[in-house]
């Protein structure tokens, strides 16, 4: 069977989830027999970081489509604002969830994707984040609590529940997105997150978290998209 894209992104996922999580900001994958071209936004954290671990995705894309492949990266029209691509390439009524944290306590903003990107994203580019509304309808949802300071990774044991059951009651699947917040953390939350999926809660089985419940991406830390901010806000205003 040929190599594909596909399978080398699952392979990344497997054995070397940094390159993994840098290639989610990836407006574009393509293999022409060759080379591996990765078109990334300008001034985007997924450019900067694909760059700085340049060397290694070029040895992971010899060790998957041969040893004479090449690696080319490609500046794409800056999107600030952008999602992460497999949140973007999902099915279009999807939830985005945002995660957040602070010393000792979280939250998400769970949003349908559509009212994210034809309804609030446009509001903020005219009026400014404060003219975003987040509440006040049945398909978006925001659940906050209480984790061990400096521990983030607890949050799922407790928005896992809430989030699964607005999906089922909405037919819908929610992906989370969260500040990158250094390959280590990343390490702790995704194995936090698939523990909670797998094994399910006293709440909620696993086959049922793993039905509505997806995984994590990231976005840049420095400058957060309109999600993470508006769930900031929120977890700040307690």
């Amino acid at each position: 069977m040929k190599p594909t894209v596909q399978g080398l992104l699952l392979r990344l996922r497997g054995l070397a989830p940094p390159l993994a999580r840098r290639l989610d900001g990836a407006v574009g994958l393509g293999w022409d027999g060759t080379a591996l071209t990765v078109r990334v936004p300008e001034g985007s954290w997924s450019l900067a970081e694909t760059g700085r671990l340049r060397d290694g995705l070029a040895r992971a894309v010899r060790a998957h489509f041969g040893r004479t492949a090449g690696l080319r990266l490609e500046p794409a029209p800056p999107e600030p604002e952008r999602l992460p691509f497999p949140v973007l390439a999902s099915k279009v009524w999807n939830h985005v969830g945002f995660w957040v944290w602070d010393a000792d306590r979280f939250g998400v903003l769970a949003v349908p994707k559509p009212r994210y990107l034809d309804g609030w994203l446009p509001a903020a580019r005219a009026r400014g984040d404060r003219a975003v509304d987040p509440g006040g309808t049945d398909d978006v949802l925001w659940t906050a609590g209480e984790i061990r300071p400096g521990n983030p990774e607890d949050a799922p044991a407790a928005f896992l529940d809430p989030l699964a059951d607005l999906c089922r009651q909405r037919r819908s699947y929610i992906q989370f997105v969260t500040p990158f917040p250094g390959d280590a953390m990343a390490d702790r939350l995704e194995a936090r997150l698939a523990a909670g999926r797998d094994w399910g809660t006293p709440a909620t089985p696993g086959p049922v978290l793993a039905r509505y419940t997806g995984r994590l991406h990231y976005v840049s830390a420095r400058r957060p998209v309109l999600g993470i901010r508006l769930a900031r806000q929120r977890l700040a205003a307690g």
